[in-house]
């Protein structure tokens, strides 16, 4: 009880609660960063490689971005990041060692230097060991390598009229690519689950995301009802593709541009972006805010400056009506000087959450203008629309929580990567529906079955550039107790994770993209883990047996030529210290 969070979501819309650390077993096996995001993801089949998003979402930037997101999803944006009130000093520290040389280590640590002043310190290190290839490697083995620095503060004066975030962060991800296993497709299943003995089509290739970011959140409390706040980002990004000397297997580049020994291949995005706003909050009924913002972005390649810089400005505000404790209606709309926007509106209770968000945004930097080694392009497409409407029911009773949700999105103008890797704009309309429902269900006290199965059906002239399985679903089934005197609280169960057979995107290091195909079909497959988790006084230890139901000399793909992780043992801890 000495130690609780905020985020700056909840600052900004005067929400004065904060959360407490999570001190229980739940999920504490999953290290992993796949299986530790809320949504499911499309990688390489190690920890550390490409990820893609299996579902398409609305995105909440309307205007340029880079292009370059395979490795977005370990970063951590500014509305995760946690910002403590400590009454003592506290640690966290997560040690995780995977088999096939996977690691990660986590040191948190956060205090008060005075009651209304905090700072703290986050070192965050993974690495993963190949699990294809290891053969034709000289050197090391490694497969990825991150490392985060971040440093952070959160200050509120006396009087609280004035607040203040502020985190610096420095994140790096390095990638030996391997260009997946280099087997025709007509090859012998088996031939395609050798690990170590198969062969790679890259050898001496890297990728590399460099990102440091600088953020800042104050906020002056003129009267209880109006406020005035000013928010800043400063971003620096640098995605590179290096491979010295070329590949050997020339097969493997579609073209060769400026250099023929090397592929020496970067482009870097750097923004800076502020907005000054008002908020308030009205009889505690009605919360409110507009807002004024400025984006300067300069992007270019190693070999070209096709953009120069980039200057948006936005308008925005929001609002949300509390009719009571769990009954909220609301919205926002951001709206870009060139014409797009992004407009959303909800309704929660205590039963029902329901939204429809509408939105027009820009293709990015990457999609219209490239120029590399291999491959070369020149665009200019339209702006992609958006409209999405999702609604779900939440029923929980005494032995049942149940929640059935449906989404229905339709996209037109959508920008993708078609089969030759570059990209392409569709001109017909795309729908994607998709059914889910999650059910956790309680047999006594001790034994739960929680599960999410997702359904989708596409539809519509434009629907063959989006691929996602029919069926993909997720379980969790676990008996949980506390064993000898009520002293060690304990875990035992297994995850499993399913989908049926569908044509996944492939994925191109050198651009750092995933993209359409129709050769290879990844068939239906259902991984599953075994664990135990248990705690002894603070300290809390999982043991897990990773992809226990494998076949022999067989496997499942996470993308295709990339086989899925192999069967391994796996072993971690946390440490939480509050004094």
């Amino acid at each position: 009880h000495s130690t609780a969070f905020t985020l700056e979501s909840k600052i900004r819309e005067n929400d004065t609660s904060f959360y407490h650390v999570d001190t229980t077993l739940y999920h504490l096996e999953n290290f992993e960063v796949i299986k530790k995001v809320p949504i499911y993801y499309q990688d390489l089949g190690v920890n550390g490689t490409a990820m893609n998003p299996v579902y398409y979402s609305v995105p909440r930037t309307i205007g340029r971005v880079s292009g370059f997101s395979a490795y977005d999803a370990y970063m951590l944006n500014p509305e995760e990041f946690r910002y403590y009130d400590t009454k003592s000093p506290y640690m966290d520290l997560n040690v995780a060692f995977g088999g096939n040389g996977r690691a990660e280590v986590d040191f948190n640590f956060s205090r008060n230097v005075k009651p209304n002043w905090n700072i703290g310190f986050d070192i965050y290190k993974m690495s993963s060991k190949r699990q294809v290839g290891e053969v034709a490697l000289t050197g090391d083995n490694n497969n990825a390598r991150s490392s985060v620095l971040d440093i952070y503060t959160y200050y509120e004066s006396k009087k609280k009229n004035y607040t203040l975030l502020f985190h610096a962060l420095r994140f790096e991800h390095a990638v030996r690519e391997t260009g997946g296993v280099n087997l025709a497709l007509d090859a012998e299943e088996l031939e395609f689950f050798q690990y170590a003995d198969a062969p790679i089509s890259l050898v001496n290739a890297q990728s590399k995301d460099t990102r440091v970011n600088f953020h800042a959140y104050q906020q002056y409390t003129v009267k209880p009802f109006f406020q005035v706040y000013h928010k800043m980002d400063k971003k620096s990004i640098k995605n590179e593709f290096n491979d010295y000397p070329l590949s050997a297997d020339e097969d493997y580049f579609d073209n060769i541009f400026i250099r023929s020994d090397s592929t020496i291949d970067a482009a870097t995005f750097n923004e800076f972006t502020n907005e000054f706003g008002m908020k308030g909050k009205l009889s505690n009924r009605l919360f409110y805010s507009a807002y004024l913002k400025r984006r300067d972005i300069n992007y270019r390649y190693v070999y070209s400056d096709p953009f120069g810089h980039t200057g948006e400005t936005y308008l925005g505000g929001d609002i949300k009506l509390f009719i009571s404790e769990n009954n909220i209606v609301g919205g926002n709309v951001e709206i870009l000087d060139g014409g797009q926007y992004y407009l959303k509106g909800f309704l929660q209770n205590k039963y029902v959450d329901a939204s429809y968000t509408s939105a027009i945004y820009n293709p990015s930097f990457l999609s219209e203008q490239y120029l590399g080694n291999h491959f070369e392009w020149s665009n200019d497409f339209d702006p992609i629309i958006v409209n999405s409407i999702e609604g779900s029911a939440k029923y929980d009773f005494s032995f049942l929580s149940i929640e059935p949700k449906v989404s229905i999105t339709s996209i037109d103008q959508y920008v993708f990567f078609n089969t030759d890797k570059t990209p392409s704009q569709s001109s017909s309309t795309a729908i994607i529906n998709r059914y889910s429902v999650r059910a956790d269900l309680n047999l006594g006290k001790h034994f739960h079955l929680d599960n999410q199965v997702n359904y989708t059906i596409l539809a519509g002239g434009g629907s063959g550039v989006f691929r996602m399985p029919a069926l993909l679903g997720s379980s969790r089934w676990y008996y949980e107790s506390v064993w000898f005197s009520k002293y060690m609280p304990i875990q035992i169960g297994v995850n499993v994770r399913w989908q049926s057979a569908y044509y996944a995107n492939y994925y191109d290091p050198v651009i750092q993209q995933f993209y359409l195909q129709n050769d290879f079909e990844m068939k239906s497959y259902a991984a599953a883990d075994v664990f135990l988790n248990f705690q002894a006084k603070k300290l809390r230890i999982f043991v897990k047996m990773t992809h226990i139901n494998q076949p022999v000399d067989n496997g499942y793909f996470a993308t295709p030529f990339y086989p899925g992780q192999k069967k391994v043992f796996d072993i971690g801890c946390r440490w939480l210290f509050f004094d």
